[in-house]
């Protein structure tokens, strides 16, 4: 049982900084983020652009939002263009990794971090200098696995589905996207698939910063 395990957690912490496990999620302050790279490998390739937004609880905060291109070292990345739609001459003038991702720490600082498919994410950030360790992770296709293998345990359920990508998701959750691919537009539509979760979570008996560690948490 979810609340029998977390009990035994007093709390989550990175480097630096601590979480309560005991806090209500209805309480919790939250950072949904999205980037875009100049390629699928960590190791090789950069970020191109970040979007990121706020929640209080279940609550999107509109007002509160980042977006910022980056300019990075490589100087060309042909085959994801047509993803995204980032062409060099569009960040010639952007602020590198090393201006940027500083002013994402401070945007992020004193929440957690929730994504869709995280791990990602936070390889890429790893690689540009924020400080992963410092944060918890929330990955919002862990979740939407787990309450898909709660909801197939119900009578005359079906088998739980794998992770699904985000334009799927979204559908499901009848959410906007406005811009597949686009950071800020990404961020904004995992942000409503997330705030759909939490109410789901809360009828598997998920509420508190403790329970959804054992449930979503990108390590």
């Amino acid at each position: 049982m979810i609340t029998k395990l977390a009990a035994c957690i007093r709390q989550v912490s990175g480097r630096g900084r601590r979480f309560s496990s005991d806090r209500l999620l209805a309480e919790a302050a939250f950072v949904v983020l999205d980037i875009e790279t100049t390629g699928l490998w960590a190791e090789v390739d950069e970020v191109l652009e970040v979007g990121a937004i706020k929640l209080a609880g279940n609550r999107i905060l509109v007002g509160q939002t980042f977006h910022r291109l980056v300019r990075p070292r490589q100087k060309s990345w042909g085959r994801t263009v047509p993803i995204h739609r980032i062409r060099p001459v569009d960040v010639v003038t952007a602020p590198p990794a090393e201006v940027v991702i500083p002013e994402l720490v401070e945007f992020c600082r004193d929440h957690i971090i929730v994504g869709h498919k995280v791990g990602f994410d936070r390889a890429f950030l790893r690689r540009a200098g924020f400080p992963v360790g410092e944060f918890l992770w929330v990955d919002t296709g862990r979740v939407e696995r787990w309450l898909a293998v709660q909801a197939a345990r119900q009578p005359e359920a079906g088998r739980a589905p794998e992770v699904e990508d985000l334009e799927t998701l979204a559908r499901r959750y009848r959410v906007e996207l406005l811009r597949p691919h686009n950071a800020l537009a990404d961020a904004l539509a995992t942000a409503g698939i997330w705030q759909r979760q939490l109410y789901r979570l809360q009828a598997f008996r998920v509420k508190t910063v403790g329970d959804l560690v054992l449930v979503g948490r990108e390590a």
